[in-house]
């Protein structure tokens, strides 16, 4: 839950589809607004979503502040 709205991170209409976007919405009890900490052999980490398994990530792996964050297949998110 974000602190300053009070929303949570959603997936946009309950999207099942890789490269669904993401965003803030009142939070509820749907499975798309469950994210999950994990840990990859690699050393790196992910938000993990209940709904499809897929993970957050930066669209095209920009550092730039306000970049879209999309969810994606584990193996597409760490790449970014």
């Amino acid at each position: 839950t974000n602190v300053g709205s009070g929303h949570c991170l959603d997936v946009a209409g309950g999207s099942s589809a890789a490269g669904a976007n993401v965003l803030q919405a009142t939070c509820g009890a749907a499975s798309s607004q469950t994210w999950t900490p994990v840990a990859f052999l690699d050393g790196g980490h992910a938000m993990k979503n209940a709904a499809s398994g897929h993970c957050l990530s930066v669209v095209g792996g920009s550092t730039v502040a306000g970049a879209d964050v999309v969810r994606n297949p584990a193996r597409i998110a760490l790449r970014q």
